[in-house]
C-alpha cells in the first residue's frame, strides 16, 4: 500500500478536524488553504465530509510544496482537536483508543487503523502500527501530540520514532511502526 492513496473511492473524511490542521502554522496558513482548496476542499464547515483522497492529494501537495516537516506539524495540531472520553487519562489508554476516535471521523469504507503494540511502563516505551494512506510524517506528529498531552507523570522528555530498522510506508510497505519513548 503506497501513501496518498485511499484504501476506496468511496471513504470520506469529516472535516472536524481540518481548520486546526490547516491552521497548524500560521505563517503558511494561506498557502495550505489554497492547497487544500485546489484539491476540491473549500468552503469548509464543520459537518462536511470530503473524499478521503482529496485530503490525501492535499497532503502530498503540502509535502511537496512546503515540506513534509509541515504535515509532522499539522499532525500534532490535529491532536489538538482530537475529542477523548474523559475516562481516558493516561498514555497507554489513549494509544489503545487513538484508532476509535480517528474512525469517527471517517466514513464509507476502510480508512486504515492505528494498533498498539505494546507499552511498557517500566522500559519507558510504547510501539504503535499505522496502517493507513496518510503520509508517515503525519502520523509521526499525531502520535507526538498524543503523547505530549498524555504524558505520563514520569516523563520529562518524549520522542516518536519511526522504526526505520522495519519496513515502513516511506518505503512502499503496507505499514509503519512507531517507537514513542520518554525519560
Amino acid at each position: 500500500m503506497a501513501q496518498y492513496i485511499a484504501f476506496s473511492p468511496k471513504v470520506e473524511v469529516s472535516t472536524n478536524l481540518i481548520s486546526s490542521i490547516i491552521a497548524a502554522i500560521p505563517q503558511q496558513e494561506q498557502k495550505v488553504r489554497n492547497i487544500f482548496a485546489r484539491n476540491g476542499i473549500k468552503n469548509i464547515q464543520t459537518s462536511d465530509w470530503f473524499a478521503q483522497q482529496k485530503f490525501l492529494n492535499s497532503y502530498k501537495e503540502v509535502a511537496q510544496n512546503l515540506g513534509p516537516h509541515l504535515l509532522f506539524e499539522m499532525g500534532k495540531a490535529m491532536f489538538e482537536s482530537l475529542s477523548f472520553p474523559e475516562e481516558i487519562r493516561t498514555l497507554e489508554a489513549a494509544l489503545n483508543h487513538l484508532d476509535i476516535v480517528l474512525q469517527q471521523s471517517h466514513r464509507e469504507g476502510q480508512s486504515g487503523y492505528y494498533r498498539l503494540l505494546s507499552f511498557d511502563r517500566r522500559k519507558k516505551e510504547a510501539r504503535v502500527e499505522c496502517k493507513n494512506p496518510y503520509p508517515c510524517y503525519l502520523d509521526r506528529g499525531i502520535l507526538t501530540g498524543l503523547s505530549r498531552g498524555f504524558k505520563p507523570s514520569d516523563a520529562s522528555l518524549i520522542n516518536v520514532q519511526l522504526d526505520s530498522n522495519l519496513p515502513h510506508r516511506l518505503i512502499g510497505a503496507e505499514s509503519s511502526i512507531y517507537s514513542i519513548l520518554w525519560v
